[in-house]
């Protein structure tokens, strides 16, 4: 669901229907790392090859289409090496390059042709009709400011191929542990580097991929109450209808997306590429039921059996927590990812780690109930206590109780722990977890090794130091940033990833930005609660705010300016300006003036969505400093913080304006961005972009109700059907 691009030497150009159809049979391995055009421009595309048959060739200034019936060159508009726009569908008008006429790749079907083969984006396009709705001719302009995009990406793409040099001879220096050695080259190997420099991929290989949901077969469920914008639960948090409305809230689903003969969920929590690679585990009392653990499955939204919990064992950690707190464990499966990403899979797994922690904080808010997550937990701990199937690894612990719950003690977080013995005498899990084959049957040190090498890195062993607890106590209520934004549960069931954006549906002037700084207040004030001070700063891309002008900010957290400033620019190279106007409570500093939509865009793999919109972000971390001093470990957790404040801006959006829409970005040139910013790397880390505009309507968006499927299915075994790809 995230728009997270895998970028390919070829792509494909607003195909005909049937043509797309064909090709996507024939091309599977070619189309799983290609841009593909959407099926209203391939809609639009087949409907003028349609209505170019009854008309004559040089009329409308049209010519050829994709099909046997080749036409001349001499009918053809453009000769080779002419400079083109070419319309991309969603990814809008694109400066081109003719390389061929009456193309046709050797595995396409025999009928088929295309009038003109590409140059685009640095890879190629098949342009399939000859017509001014599909390729017409460049200005001036736009050859010159495609050529000024390609200076600055020459230009900082050998930067950045000197930041990745960088990170590459930080693994080597004295002293360094095995397990800090193994992240930074994870993520100097995992990270695209500049445009034309990827890390190495995976492929949507559709006849395997994952299933993302995880049934635990023949275990007895519960089905739970549904939630929904207008859904007010009542009962303490354990009880079904409470339960049931937080579980829905947080990663249940909430819409499904249908294109042809596909159609794939929707959940509440932001998911790269909607894969999904996190199971959820619920402990405690449910309903009038005696402690017990229990798998959340989210195709029936319905609560899977584990085991009952040992009274004793249960009691020592209750009283450990805050009165009436319920327990939701987090584990994931890496493969889910590392199926469609290749190596970059683990770090999108960490991604969605805090896009679920952030939507367990606004569902629990929906509830007045605070999320706190439980880090003084080991690794070791979490495991034994989850007692997960293969291949699920063991995240992190949440506690949610209510705000107004007493607590047992002022700093209780810091000392949680639970004994290796907890399940010591207990009966073991009745039912196991349906088996996952995960990389095509290989082992993962064999079919991706960097990953191996970093999930084993970053496993903490040990609780951490007592310097690591640095952050304020948890809040108990939400801020007025966010009760002023209204009920919280229409904006978490609307919530969509944006797939492109107009910016002529923006106002006049551009976004007020009253509103923009309403929509930075709230990513502030989120209710997701860390331990640790802010590591995270968001560097902003400004394009279309009224009154402030365009170019490069930095929203200040944890830190002020002149802090951040010795650490983040030691050298001086940005501006480091106060903004007149701007609130005293949104600590935005400016940058760099100027046009910056290029630089968004190719920053975030040359994706129009980052330049077309109000403004982009890219979530900069404290790296190396903080594994040299905490672990291994610390690296996913500044993944958890900075999409956790993406979760925020998802919400902020749906709350600033019905006309808005926010996206995050999984695919990024973290080394190019650093070397425009001027940050050191390997001291910091580019690990996640977002953006926020006007969106197009993503007409593939079923409207109808997200558990429709459940009623049809109702009486069948639930073992026996299969939720893959859905």
């Amino acid at each position: 669901e995230l728009f997270v691009f895998t970028p390919s030497p070829f792509c494909l150009l607003n195909l005909g229907h049937a043509m797309l159809c064909s090709l996507t049979r024939r091309l599977t391995p070619l189309l799983s790392l290609s841009l593909c055009a959407t099926s209203s421009m391939a809609q639009t595309c087949a409907n003028a090859a349609a209505n170019q048959k009854s008309s004559h060739p040089a009329s409308g200034g049209r010519s050829g289409y994709a099909t046997s019936e080749m036409p001349s060159v001499a009918m053809l508009r453009f000769p080779i090496g002419s400079s083109v726009l070419v319309n991309m569908g969603r990814s809008g008008w694109k400066v081109a390059q003719v390389l061929s006429h009456n193309h046709r790749e050797p595995s396409w079907p025999s009928d088929q042709t295309a009038p003109y083969k590409v140059r685009v984006d640095g890879g190629l396009a098949f342009v399939p009709i000859d017509d001014s709705r599909v390729i017409r001719a460049a200005t001036e302009e736009d050859i010159a400011r495609m050529r000024r995009a390609e200076e600055r990406s020459a230009a900082l793409g050998a930067a950045a191929e000197r930041a990745k040099a960088a990170q590459l001879t930080a693994v080597d220096s004295p002293g360094r542990t095995q397990d800090v050695a193994a992240v930074l080259r994870y993520h100097a190997e995992s990270c695209h580097v500049r445009p034309g420099l990827y890390a190495n991929g995976g492929a949507m290989d559709w006849e395997n991929q994952p299933d993302k949901f995880r049934r635990l077969l023949g275990a007895p469920s519960i089905d739970l109450p549904r939630s929904g914008a207008d859904v007010v639960p009542e009962g303490p948090l354990h009880s079904l209808q409470s339960l049931g409305a937080l579980l829905h809230d947080s990663c249940g689903i909430t819409a499904w997306k249908g294109q042809g003969h596909a159609r794939w969920s929707l959940r509440a929590n932001p998911s790269s590429g909607a894969l999904q690679p996190l199971e959820a585990f619920v402990f405690g009392q449910v309903g009038d039921r005696q402690a017990a653990q229990w798998h959340y499955n989210a195709y029936w939204h319905s609560l899977e059996f584990v085991a009952d919990l040992p009274a004793q064992s249960w009691k020592s950690l209750e009283r450990q927590l805050p009165q009436g707190a319920i327990v939701i464990a987090l584990t994931s499966i890496v493969w889910r990812n590392a199926w469609k990403y290749g190596d970059p899979g683990f770090r999108y797994t960490h991604h969605d780690v805090g896009h679920q922690i952030s939507s367990f904080a606004f569902a629990a808010a929906a509830q007045n109930a605070t999320v706190v997550l439980l880090d003084s937990l080991t690794d070791t701990e979490i495991a034994g206590f989850v007692r997960a199937d293969e291949p699920e690894d063991p995240v992190c612990i949440l506690a949610i109780f209510p705000s107004g719950a007493k607590l047992p003690g002022e700093y209780w977080w810091r000392s949680v722990s639970i004994s290796s013995k907890f399940w010591e005498g207990a009966a073991q899990a009745a039912y196991r977890g349906a088996p996952v084959e995960t990389y095509y049957g290989a082992p993962e040190e064999e079919a991706r090794p960097i990953i191996a090498a970093a999930r084993a890195a970053t496993r903490r062993l040990q609780p951490p130091s007592p310097d690591f607890w640095t952050s304020g106590a948890p809040p108990r209520e939400l801020q007025s940033s966010w009760t002023s934004a209204g009920p919280l549960r229409p904006l978490i069931h609307a919530r969509r990833s944006a797939q492109s954006y107009d910016p002529d549906k923006m106002p006049t002037g551009g976004l007020p930005s009253h509103i923009f700084y309403e929509i930075l207040r709230r990513m502030l004030h989120q209710p997701a609660w860390f331990p640790w001070r802010p590591a995270v700063q968001p560097f902003l891309f400004v394009h279309r705010i009224s009154g402030l002008e365009p170019g490069i900010y930095l929203l200040c957290r944890g830190y002020s300016g002149e802090e951040l400033k010795k650490h983040v620019d030691p050298k001086g190279q940005l501006e480091w300006k106060t903004v007149p106007g701007v609130p005293d409570d949104v600590p935005l500093l400016l940058m760099r003036k100027g046009d910056v939509r290029e630089e968004a865009k190719l920053g975030s793999c040359v994706q129009d969505i980052a330049a077309d919109s109000a403004f982009a972000v890219a979530f900069l971390a404290e790296h190396l400093p903080m594994l040299e001093k905490h672990g291994a470990w610390w690296y996913k957790r500044v993944h958890w913080e900075a999409c956790a404040l993406g979760g925020a801006l998802y919400l902020a959006a749906g709350a600033a304006s019905a006309d808005l829409q926010g996206t995050g970005i999984g695919c990024f040139f973290a080394p190019w961005v650093q070397a425009l910013l001027g940050v050191d790397s390997p001291r910091w880390a580019d690990v996640y972009h977002f953006t926020i505009g006007w969106p197009n309507v993503d007409r593939r968006v079923d409207g109808g109700p997200p558990y429709a499927h459940v009623e049809a299915l109702k009486g069948r075994d639930r073992d026996t059907v299969s939720s893959r790809g859905a």
